[in-house]
């Protein structure tokens, strides 16, 4: 069977393109519990309503970062 996209998502190489242009303004990471089902905004993994995820803050608008609590992205953290 074929799997889906959250199925075969891994987190990005940090240092790699992606993985900046997603993050680009973000200073720092807060964690918090999902009111609704979200996904991941780098590697499009689904992140359950209930489930702890690491939100980026930035100091401008731009736009929403959500990513999963042990994203390789998440400074401290490994998946």
């Amino acid at each position: 069977p074929t799997k889906s996209v959250a199925e075969v998502a891994s987190c990005p190489d940090p240092e790699g393109e992606l993985a900046k242009s997603k993050l680009d303004g973000v200073i720092g990471f807060q964690r918090l519990a999902l009111a609704t089902e979200a996904a991941c905004t780098v590697c499009g993994k689904k992140l359950a309503r209930g489930s702890e995820a690491c939100r980026g803050v930035r100091e401008e608008s731009g736009p929403r970062v959500l990513l999963g609590p042990r994203c390789t992205l998440v400074p401290g953290s490994s998946e």
